[in-house]
């Protein structure tokens, strides 16, 4: 019969091979770059927020007629604006306009 070989166990202990040092800084460089790249659409995400927040306030300005400043109307402007209104697209309608240009 053929003899059997006996498997001698190793004498030191297995280790896990260690990791190598261009690996740790290709991993590191990467980890880097994506928190960089985190804070730049955060900031962007931040600002864009702000930007759209001063364009509605701009726009709306916390009246209907758009931020934009509303003049004092005298009683007699009221009256001429109301008469107009009233009597548009008759004679009566034109004249005053006519008279007010």
């Amino acid at each position: 019969m053929a003899e059997a070989k006996t498997i001698e166990a190793p004498k030191e202990p297995i280790t896990p091979e260690e990791p190598k040092p261009e690996t740790n800084k290709l991993v590191d460089d990467t980890n880097l770059a994506a928190k960089r790249m985190e804070d730049a659409t955060k900031a962007a995400r931040e600002e864009r927020m702000a930007s759209e927040e001063s364009y509605a306030k701009m726009k709306l300005g916390g009246t209907a007629e758009g931020g934009q400043e509303t003049k004092e109307v005298s009683k007699e402007d009221k009256k001429v604006s109301d008469a107009k209104e009233y009597f548009k697209d008759t004679a009566l309608g034109d004249a005053i306009t006519k008279a007010n240009e």
